[in-house]
């Protein structure tokens, strides 16, 4: 069993572990069905890229990539 939760993680879960805008706006959409007060409906109140947008900029990810590569 957790080999297959691991091999699933590995599949699912992208390299540089970025959220995905899409789900972010799900989980938002989700919560207003279920009448949870959602002060915004801009994912970007709540999802910041930034960390992850300057680590692909200075080729962080590009350099494990590299030091490890995927099998």
């Amino acid at each position: 069993m957790i080999d297959a939760t691991y091999a699933d993680f590995q599949r699912l879960m992208p390299r540089d572990a970025a959220p995905s805008l899409e789900g972010a706006r799900n989980v938002l959409d989700q919560l207003a069905a279920i009448g949870t007060d959602v002060p915004s409906k801009d994912v970007k109140d709540y999802v910041d890229l930034g960390v992850i947008d300057s680590l692909k900029r200075d080729g962080y990810f590009a350099r494990l990539q590299q030091t490890y590569p995927v099998k």
